[in-house]
């Protein structure tokens, strides 16, 4: 966290679709691997901890990276970027949520909610600075 100018704002975008992937590969195959749990138990506790990690990981990203040192903070709701910040903020915290709704569940719906939200986001996030 200090502002070394490695780190780049694709990178991340990146890497939160890849975390997405991954959640939505891991939960195909834990729908799959169910359908014979005592044969699978193994592979299911492997995919359930990839599927679990990998939402931490989207959740890191968004954490450390955006809310902690991309999204800049704005004092006041008179001042005329309140708007995208609030909206940015509210991006972020809609990703967490549904972040940890993936970690709890094997439900395909919070994959996809999170791609829509990162997309959202992204627009939002360009928008700083146009």
């Amino acid at each position: 966290q200090i502002p070394c100018g490695i780190y780049g704002d694709d990178l991340r975008f990146a890497l939160l679709e890849e975390h997405i992937a991954t959640i939505e590969k891991s939960v195909n195959e834990i729908t799959k691997l169910s359908e014979n749990t005592g044969a699978n138990v193994n592979q299911l506790v492997r995919w359930t901890v990839n599927k679990d990690q990998h939402a931490d990981y989207f959740a890191e990203v968004v954490t450390e990276y955006f809310m902690r040192q991309r999204v800049k903070p704005v004092e006041k709701p008179t001042d005329p970027q309140w708007d995208g910040y609030a909206k940015q903020l509210a991006l972020c915290h809609q990703m967490l949520v549904a972040s940890m709704k993936a970690k709890q569940t094997t439900d395909l719906q919070y994959v996809s909610q999170l791609r829509g939200l990162v997309e959202e986001f992204r627009k939002a996030y360009s928008a700083k600075t146009q």
